[in-house]
């Protein structure tokens, strides 16, 4: 899925003109123009409501992924034993904070 949405989005937008990567780059990486800009390019307006639910989705699973590694890696730095309840709960503490 990654893939199939680097290739879209990186057909769709050019890096230059109006609607482009550049525009994107010009404020601050804004996800919000990021949208707009692939709704403007393909005149769809569905297409707003894809992408923003593909990337909300994204940023989800992708704060997911990190909030699980970074729970492993104190699990494992700190001697901690994955068995016993405290020791998890002292782990999700270090990664929530």
């Amino acid at each position: 899925v990654y893939t199939l949405w680097q290739t879209i989005t990186l057909g769709v937008l050019p890096l230059t003109g109006e609607y482009s990567f550049n525009t994107v780059a010009q404020n601050n990486n804004d996800v919000g123009i990021f949208i707009s800009n692939l709704s403007a390019i393909t005149a769809q307006p569905f297409i707003t409501y894809i992408v923003a639910a593909f990337t909300w989705l994204a940023i989800i699973t992708s704060l997911l992924g990190v909030s699980i590694g970074l729970f492993d890696f104190f699990i494992e730095i700190l001697k901690y034993d994955i068995g016993k309840y405290k020791d998890r709960v002292k782990a999700a503490l270090w990664t929530f904070s």
